[in-house]
């Protein structure tokens, strides 16, 4: 039996002093070695590596990754929760070829929430783009390992974890998609969490604030009273 890796346990390592951009210019090298090599990459600045919880920064981290656009919002990111797929150094092409696959995943996670009545709709109209993710280079990204079941030393489970940041994020969109969490950002500007998700019973689906925070509430009815009175709706 199989079980799936809760990712509140994943931890990864980034650097204690953040990363830089780098061009490697490999001139005079050959074409494949320009091809592989080349380009802008984003590696650790020295200092030493921290170890984490990326959950522990921000549970959504898996779309904070898929706001990522271009150097300046990659090495934001990277300065946050590390790189992505390594320790070491990783390309800015990479990464943002990483990001937009995960992006349109999610964009279209979410439009098909907002035309249904029910956040229990968790598929993907084509699954096939969230397959390749996972088993392109799957050995890099996951692992395999087996331990026994809690309170239970007679039974043996094998579990599919994640080794890197990367397995971590994918493993955040396949929860989106088979339990149908959705996560949406409060309307308190200055809410500490940011976003906050509905679950899948669909209870809370009109809520625009933290549903546990009152300052949330209170700062959303303000928003509310505010364009009320410019004649807008509440979520122009």
């Amino acid at each position: 039996m199989a079980t799936l890796y809760n990712v509140k346990n994943l931890k990864w390592t980034k650097a204690k002093n953040g990363y830089e951009v780098f061009v490697h210019s490999l001139s005079g090298r050959g074409a494949a070695a320009k091809l592989l090599l080349g380009g802008t990459w984003i590696r650790p600045r020295e200092g030493g590596q921290i170890i984490f919880r990326p959950e522990d920064e921000d549970k959504t981290f898996h779309r904070e990754f898929a706001k990522i656009t271009n150097g300046k919002s990659a090495l934001a990111f990277v300065n946050r929760f590390g790189l992505p797929r390594s320790v070491q150094k990783e390309s800015l092409d990479g990464i943002l070829e990483d990001s937009n696959n995960v992006a349109k995943l999610l964009r279209e996670l979410d439009q098909k929430r907002r035309q249904v009545r029910s956040t229990t709709i968790g598929g993907l109209r084509d699954a096939r783009p969230l397959v390749d993710l996972f088993n392109n280079a799957f050995d890099i990204l996951f692992g395999f390992r087996l331990q026994t079941a809690k309170n239970d030393n007679s039974t043996a489970l094998a579990e599919l974890f994640p080794k890197t940041l990367m397995g971590g994020v994918l493993l955040k969109v396949a929860e989106e998609v088979t339990n149908g969490t959705q996560w949406k950002t409060c309307a308190n500007p200055n809410c500490k969490i940011k976003m906050f998700s509905i679950g899948p019973d669909g209870r809370q689906r009109r809520l625009e604030h933290c549903p546990k925070s009152g300052t949330c509430k209170k700062a959303w009815q303000r928003l509310k009273n505010k364009r009320s009175k410019k004649g807008l709706s509440s979520k122009e």
